[in-house]
């Protein structure tokens, strides 16, 4: 019996997504490949997608949507027009041609994000062996984040203005802090080798009123590895979340490594804003984790100083202002915004039930560990 070129090709992308499902199984085996295969595809893939000044991943997105939009009205149309030959034989070649381009796109997803995310933690780098950490260590912890998160808002330089009665923090410009997230991120290779190669420039989505309802920060596009941002963002978190966005792009896909690496990497920079948002997001995490087991923090433990709060007003107010220059048109209907936010909520649930410990605030075993190595305790 012969086998048409459609059932061939169906097979051997079947035959491809059973292989890397196999990989995915060995852990060890997907590190070796992040580390010397996926890192060579991306640096070459990026270098071509983020020269392009469009945002190709998003567009091919929604695309991808329309087709399936398409098919959808083909189907039902179908219903009325099944006597007719051509247009059967139009549907037929349309639906065999979507699916062609799902197990693509699945082949695609296999090598550039599944296999990658289905090595350990880290690459597989340890720090600690220990799960378990005393209140007496965590607040330990407490104090030497709050230590340094005063230390960076000390050297920031804040200006009162009277007109307004409103303090002035000049934030860097977004080239200038991203170049200082790259030398971060550069730093740590010895640690973390993936971080060696081209860095793209961080587009800015499209979608980002939709992506801002959703609360989400930023997302990468496997197939084109293009990391994006959500617009509407403050300027003290961004280079939080260019960093955490590129540590995606470099292949450590886990949220809790993604958070780490990051925070580590900016918390070991020169630049105070680095270092303060770095900071301030461990001891985000950390705090946290204490409250889950007590009613409330240390009482003695030291306070974050004012400093650090005006800085962190005067960036969401930077945020807030660029958020209200802006026509939203998801955002104003009432209607329309809930369905986005229950669908971003859900997305969250599932994401939270897929990664388990190593969803973002899995960061906080890894901070322990890590700063056991650094004889805080």
């Amino acid at each position: 019996m012969k086998i048409s070129a459609y059932i061939r090709i169906v097979l051997i992308l079947i035959c491809l997504i059973a292989g890397f499902l196999v990989v995915c199984m060995f852990p060890d085996l997907c590190d070796f490949y992040s580390d010397h295969i996926y890192v060579k595809i991306c640096n070459r893939i990026s270098k071509i997608t983020g020269n392009i000044k469009i945002n190709l991943g998003e567009i091919i997105m929604y695309l991808l949507a329309l087709l399936l939009v398409f098919l959808f009205i083909f189907l039902i149309l179908l219903i009325f027009l099944r006597k007719k030959k051509g247009y059967k034989k139009f549907t037929l070649g349309y639906s065999k041609t979507i699916s062609v381009i799902a197990l693509l796109m699945v082949v695609d997803y296999m090598i550039t994000w599944a296999v990658p995310f289905s090595g350990k933690v880290l690459g597989g780098k340890v720090y600690s062996e220990r799960v378990n950490y005393t209140n007496g260590e965590v607040e330990t912890i407490l104090k030497y984040l709050i230590k340094n998160i005063n230390a960076a808002a000390d050297e920031i330089d804040i200006k009162y203005q009277m007109a307004g009665n409103k303090y002035i923090v000049d934030f860097k410009s977004e080239e200038e802090m991203n170049n200082l997230v790259i030398q971060a991120l550069r730093s740590m290779e010895d640690d973390y080798p993936r971080l060696a190669g081209y860095y793209p420039v961080i587009k800015t989505a499209y979608c980002s009123d939709i992506l801002d309802i959703m609360n989400i920060g930023g997302y990468n596009y496997p197939y084109t590895m293009e990391p994006t941002c959500n617009k509407y963002v403050d300027p003290l978190y961004q280079p939080l979340l260019n960093c955490h966005e590129y540590v995606h792009h470099k292949g450590y896909y886990k949220e809790n490594e993604a958070n780490f690496i990051s925070e580590v990497a900016l918390s070991k920079s020169k630049d105070p804003y680095l270092r303060l948002i770095a900071y301030l997001d461990m001891y985000y995490y950390v705090s946290s984790s204490y409250l889950e087991n007590n009613k409330k923090l240390p009482d003695n433990l030291p306070k974050i100083n004012e400093r650090a709060h005006i800085i962190q007003k005067a960036s969401y107010e930077i945020r807030d202002k660029k958020y209200n220059e802006d026509s939203h048109v998801f955002s104003s209907n009432e209607n329309i915004s809930n369905i986005i936010k229950k669908t971003g909520d859900k997305g969250w649930e599932i994401q939270g039930d897929i990664l388990k410990e190593n969803s973002y605030d899995g960061v906080t075993l890894l901070l322990f560990q890590y700063f056991e190595t650094c004889q805080l305790f």
